[in-house]
């Protein structure tokens, strides 16, 4: 959830593949808790966070994890908002 709050943040830009960990509505509660374990994600997913720590940023956006993939009212409400949040990110990575 960002909540206004500002922050430099990487984006990630990648083709979808097979299946992956993704965030749904019976997942979402506990990925906002304890967060996902590096080892459940895809490989492209898993070498964006390393990427991103060497770049020494805290954040990264993966629209897997960051949007409720069956939730369709999530879905379009983030949807509308990726021009800004790729536009506002520090670097993409793709």
């Amino acid at each position: 959830e960002g909540g206004g709050e500002r922050g430099e943040y990487a984006c990630l830009s990648y083709r979808w593949g097979g299946d992956q960990f993704k965030t749904l509505r019976g997942t979402l509660a506990e990925l906002m808790t304890t967060g996902v374990a590096v080892d459940r994600l895809s490989r492209t997913v898993a070498d964006a966070v390393e990427v991103t720590r060497r770049l020494g940023l805290r954040y990264l956006w993966v629209d897997a994890l960051c949007i409720v993939q069956d939730d369709d009212a999530d879905k379009a409400r983030e949807i509308v908002k990726m021009d800004i949040i790729y536009k506002n990110a520090t670097v993409t990575i793709a």
